[in-house]
């Protein structure tokens, strides 16, 4: 079991590292769009006070409790084959409004583009050591569950055209193995971003 994990990992690790990419990429495609469509400033910042207030006045422990159970739940329903896809649209476009939003604010007070702040407003989460890189993290926790929605679709294919059920089993081991890292990446990165809040 472990060489089918430690397999399948070394195998994908690049796919992982692209997925976050990509995410990163779609995140600012959607805040540059959110921008250029225009939004009710005063109304996506009452939203977003509306769910983060109740958040930053919890205690420690509750606040990565409460960020991780609703990022853990993004995670898993990327895990669902062909929804996958559609889901993950949907979540970063509505989470790049809430980018647009700060990339607004920002450019009003340093002077300058909202369109050329919103690439920095996007990435400074997942590179800043400031912030103990927890972006990343939760991006990464992400890009393991997307691409293993991907691969479960490619490998359910794959042994009912073959026949090899083996395959499917060894990929099911590893999705196994994909929810609980995903997991612990995911309270790691709430545990770091909670912090912040």
């Amino acid at each position: 079991m472990i060489e089918i994990i430690s397999y399948r990992l070394k195998k994908r690790i690049l796919v992982y590292v692209a997925t976050v990419f990509a995410m990163l990429f779609l995140l600012i495609l959607f805040s540059e769009l959110w921008i250029n469509m225009g939004f009710d400033i005063n109304q996506v910042a009452s939203d977003y006070n509306s769910v983060r207030t109740p958040i930053a006045s919890m205690g420690y422990i509750f606040r990565i409790f409460a960020i991780f159970s609703n990022n853990y739940f993004i995670a898993l329903l990327f895990m669902i084959p062909i929804l996958d896809f559609l889901y993950l649209v949907g979540v970063m476009f509505n989470t790049a409004l809430y980018f647009a939003y700060f990339s607004v604010v920002t450019a009003k007070s340093v002077n300058a583009s909202p369109y050329t702040i919103a690439p920095f407003i996007v990435i400074s989460p997942i590179l800043q050591p400031y912030q103990l890189f927890f972006g990343f993290f939760e991006f990464l926790g992400y890009a393991l569950t997307f691409s293993q929605g991907i691969y479960i679709l490619i490998y359910l294919i794959k042994g009912i055209v073959s026949g090899n059920i083996n395959e499917l089993k060894n990929e099911g081991i590893y999705t196994v193995f994909i929810i609980l890292f995903s997991a612990f990446i995911l309270f790691a990165a709430a545990t770091m971003e909670s912090i912040f809040v």
